[in-house]
C-alpha cells in the first residue's frame, strides 16, 4: 500500500464514481480530510483505502480497481477488533455476493408532479411524530429510521430544507429526506412509508416527487435482504452504481 495526502485522497475520491457507492458516516473522511481527522488514507491495488479508528474501507476508483486484491494487503495491517468493509463499483464479485452488505443506486433529476405530497413544515410536527410512533412489528431498518425522524417533531425543519410527505385522507403516510452535500453534488434519500400503508404505491411516487429537485444527482441505498425497496427505486429510474459489502 502507498500512503498518500489526505488532499491527494479527496481529490482522487471526488473525480472518480466512487463517490456513487458511499456509506451514510462514512463521507466524513472526505468532508474533513483535516489534521484533526484521524483517517489514514491509501493506494493499493487501483483502490482508495481508508482507515478508520475501527475500520478500513476500500473504495475501487474504477473499472480495473481490485478491491479483493486490496484487501489481502490490508488484512496484513490490521488490528484487533477492526472491521474491513468494500465499495464497489457495479455487481460484486462471485466470490463476494453471499457477504452482507447493501446495493447502492443513483440517478439525474426528472419532472414530476403529485397533488398529494407537499413539503413538511413545522405545523407538521404531531403528524411526524404520529406517522413515526414506535411499532413493535415492524422491520428493524424501519423502526430505526422511525426513531431518526422522530427528531424532526421535536425540531422540524425549515421551509428551505423540508422533506416531502404523501397524505391521504389528511394523513401523513410517509416521508422522504436528503441533504445535498456541497463536496460532492449528491443527494442521499432516506425514505419511510408507515406500515399500515406499504405495498401501495407510496414510496415510488415519494421518491419521483423527491427527485424532480434539480441540482443534485440522487443516491438511494438498500440493505441487499430488501428486494421490494430495490425494486422501488429500479422501477423509479435509479440504476446499479454499485455494493457496500462488509467483508471482516
Amino acid at each position: 500500500m502507498t500512503p498518500v495526502t489526505k488532499n491527494d485522497a479527496r481529490r482522487i475520491y471526488l473525480a472518480s464514481d466512487a463517490k456513487l457507492v458511499f456509506q451514510e458516516g462514512y463521507d466524513l473522511f472526505y468532508e474533513d480530510f483535516s489534521e484533526q481527522n484521524s483517517a489514514e488514507p491509501y493506494l493499493a491495488e487501483g483502490c482508495l483505502c481508508v482507515r478508520s479508528d475501527t475500520s478500513w474501507l476500500v473504495h475501487a476508483l474504477n473499472a480495473s480497481s481490485d478491491p479483493v486484491r486490496a484487501g489481502k494487503e490490508i488484512v496484513q495491517h490490521m488490528k484487533t477488533g477492526e472491521h474491513l468493509y468494500f465499495c464497489i463499483l457495479g455487481d460484486a464479485p462471485e466470490k463476494l455476493r453471499d457477504r452482507a452488505g447493501s446495493y447502492k443506486l443513483a440517478r439525474e433529476a426528472r419532472t414530476y408532479s403529485d397533488p398529494e405530497i407537499r413539503p413538511l413544515m413545522p405545523e407538521d410536527a404531531p403528524q411526524i411524530a404520529a406517522c413515526c410512533a414506535p411499532d413493535p412489528e415492524d422491520t428493524d431498518i424501519g423502526r430505526r429510521i422511525a426513531k431518526e425522524a422522530l427528531v424532526w417533531s421535536e425540531d422540524p425543519p425549515t421551509a428551505a430544507g423540508s422533506p416531502l410527505g404523501i397524505f391521504r385522507d389528511g394523513t401523513l403516510c410517509g416521508f422522504v429526506e436528503g441533504r445535498r452535500s456541497p463536496m460532492t453534488g449528491i443527494t442521499p434519500i432516506n425514505i419511510f412509508v408507515k406500515r399500515a400503508y406499504r405495498g401501495q404505491g407510496y414510496a415510488k411516487r415519494l421518491l419521483n416527487a423527491f427527485c424532480a429537485r434539480p441540482g443534485t444527482v440522487y443516491c438511494y441505498s438498500c440493505v441487499k435482504s430488501n428486494l421490494a425497496s430495490y425494486r422501488t427505486a429500479l422501477s423509479c429510474g435509479f440504476r446499479k452504481v454499485g455494493e457496500y459489502l462488509l467483508i471482516v
